[in-house]
């Protein structure tokens, strides 16, 4: 049976439309820059969630895009925004998980591929902005032990998914305009019915084809 995201239409979910979000882009010190922005919202949100829950394990999800360091370039990205809609309350925490690119073969699609390195947290606590909006600070620096992801240049992914029980559910505002590769979704578990097991495009998956909503910010330097 499917879970159900408590918004306004009680709509599954996988794929709903709802009320328009709204972008943020805000460094949260002034060392840092803008590096990748296609934080434009569109109504179209999908779901992206960790159920803490065990009755709705397998309605968990997971949404993914690409992004692209430019040549002779050398990013730390230290913040990752969001736009998205949550029901009723705001989520605990949020896993952020980098991916090297995985290069599709015989004409099938890129898609995540292995972590990079000191790039997977599975609990960062973010700043909400407005109902679903959220602005995660990565841990690094040294801060319990962890470095800020490095990334020299290539093409890499970034996936962003909430943490919470089923009250707490959240979903990613889509960016009609695709940059580079079209965003990816997965449900391992099945429990939403899109047939999408592992990575696929959201149009794969009976949503409507684009990107996720999302900046990056840190340094650059050559």
């Amino acid at each position: 049976m499917p879970g159900y995201a408590f918004l306004a239409s009680a709509a599954v979910i996988a794929f709903a439309t709802g009320a328009q979000a709204h972008s943020v882009v805000r460094p949260h010190r002034a060392a840092l820059s803008v590096l990748w922005n296609q934080n434009s919202p569109d109504s179209n949100n999908i779901s992206s969630q960790n159920y803490t829950s065990g009755a709705f394990t397998d309605d968990d999800s997971a949404g993914a895009d690409d992004f692209v360091v430019p040549k002779g370039e050398v990013w730390t990205i230290e913040e990752a925004d969001v736009s998205g809609v949550d029901s009723y309350y705001p989520v605990s925490s949020m896993t952020i998980t980098f991916y090297k690119n995985q290069e599709g073969r015989n004409g099938s699609i890129d898609m995540p591929g292995k972590v990079v390195k000191h790039a997977a947290y599975s609990a960062v606590e973010c700043t909400e902005s407005g109902a679903g909006n959220y602005a995660c600070m990565l841990p690094g620096g040294g801060s319990k032990g962890t470095k800020y992801p490095r990334f020299k240049a290539g093409h890499y992914w970034v996936s962003v998914v909430a943490n919470g029980n089923y009250i707490f559910s959240w979903s990613w505002s889509e960016n009609g305009i695709i940059t580079g590769d079209a965003a990816e979704w997965e449900n391992p578990g099945g429990g939403l019915g899109t047939g999408c097991a592992t990575w696929n495009t959201l149009s794969g998956c009976g949503g409507a084809a684009g990107d996720f909503a999302f900046d990056l910010q840190g340094t650059a330097r050559k």
